[in-house]
């Protein structure tokens, strides 16, 4: 699928730099149009997956974590 497209990403650029593992974070922040233009939620999601390369040549993400977060609990 389309939203996946970003490990496919990742994995190719590993491989041109020859590494065996990549920490990748992502931040994701959906916003919307309205009349007054666009408006972006109170709301993000962070996303760290940590990349392997397995013995057999394939990858595969060995960790991960996502945490949802509102701007009023950054105060």
């Amino acid at each position: 699928p389309k939203k996946e497209a970003w490990r496919t990403k990742v994995i190719r650029e590993a491989e041109y730099e020859g590494v065996r593992g990549v920490l990748v974070s992502r931040l994701q922040r959906e916003f919307r149009r309205t009349e007054k233009g666009f408006m972006f939620p109170d709301e993000a999601v962070v996303e760290l997956s940590l990349f392997a390369r397995m013995p057999d040549r394939s990858w595969r993400i060995i960790w991960h974590h996502r945490e949802t977060k509102r701007s009023d609990s950054l105060l």
